[in-house]
């Protein structure tokens, strides 16, 4: 019987032997895996005096302890989002940079963030902090994060088990196995091959207050609605205060200016030249959205 369902499943076999030598759907696919076994998963990172680093992605980072300078109850709608506008072109952010506002309960903090070639590389980035943090300090009272305060943020990075791996490795081919008869052995193999040693790329994260950050937000409606000065200030001002453990990432994306202006092309070119009905809400929402990104900048009136 297995070999019949393996002869019958066949394509379905070979599909999935040579998705797994496709890069990003091995590391989805190993990475989602690893979340489920592993609770606090993250890249593999290093912990310094005063730094982390992510080995996985190449990222830097230095928190700090921050108190911002204004309070958003005391700003009219105007005022609220000119401060935003002239911070986020002030810091003037590439596609290897971001930084980060994070509140776990009462305490506030900032981090930065740059892609670097690899740990050694502190000198560059050290002159990148400078500069960032005479802006940071014109917007927070900040102060750097070193030693026993970092790690009760970050926590204790420590490698995974690999026990924990191999039981389940040895499911998954067992069920491979069962179901697919031979055939299933060469993706079984596969599959436990890459996933040790994808495991070297993360670490289980010990502790730390950051472990209060459990969800993420990765889209919005609100993307595609034009809202006024005062609603920003009130979304903000609730948000603020309902949620207590939250983090808030900016990061710097040329492309993505080019990519709405071609949504937009796209979902017209269905509407009028190949008149699709449906793309009309697609274009409405995305015009929204490009119209926002092509406002002219203001800057503040406080």
């Amino acid at each position: 019987m297995a070999l019949i369902l393996g002869a019958i499943y066949h394509p379905l076999i070979v599909t999935l032997l040579l998705l797994l030598f496709s890069k990003s759907f091995r590391e989805w696919l190993i990475g989602l895996a690893l979340r489920l076994l592993y609770p606090n998963l993250a890249p593999r990172l290093a912990l310094g005096e005063n730094y982390v680093y992510d080995e996985k992605n190449r990222v830097m980072h230095r928190f700090y302890a921050a108190e911002p300078l204004y309070d958003i109850s005391r700003m009219t709608g105007e005022q609220y989002v000119d401060l935003n506008e002239e911070f986020i072109e002030r810091l003037n952010l590439s596609s290897n940079e971001a930084f980060a506002f994070i509140r776990i309960g009462n305490d506030k903090y900032v981090r930065l963030s740059r892609i670097v070639k690899g740990e050694g590389d502190l000198g560059e980035f050290s002159e990148w902090l400078r500069d960032r943090e005479s802006l940071l300090m014109q917007y927070f009272i900040i102060r750097p994060l070193e030693g026993g305060d970092l790690t009760r943020l970050v926590g204790f990075p420590t490698e995974p088990g690999k026990v924990r791996l191999i039981i389940f490795l040895a499911l998954a081919s067992f069920m491979l196995l069962a179901v697919f008869g031979p055939w299933g052995l060469a993706p079984a193999v596969g599959l436990a091959y890459f996933s040790v040693r994808e495991l070297g790329n993360y670490s289980v994260i010990r502790g730390g207050a950051l472990e209060g950050l459990k969800m993420r937000l990765v889209n919005s409606a609100k993307l595609f609605t034009m809202p006024s000065d005062g609603d920003l200030r009130s979304i903000a001002s609730a948000n603020a205060n309902v949620l207590r453990n939250y983090a808030l990432i900016i990061s710097g994306n040329p492309d993505f200016r080019a990519t709405i202006h071609a949504l937009v092309a796209r979902e017209y070119n269905k509407f009028v030249v190949q008149e699709r009905g449906k793309s009309l809400s697609a274009v409405s929402k995305w015009r929204i959205a490009m119209d926002s990104l092509t406002k002219m900048p203001r800057y503040p009136s406080r």
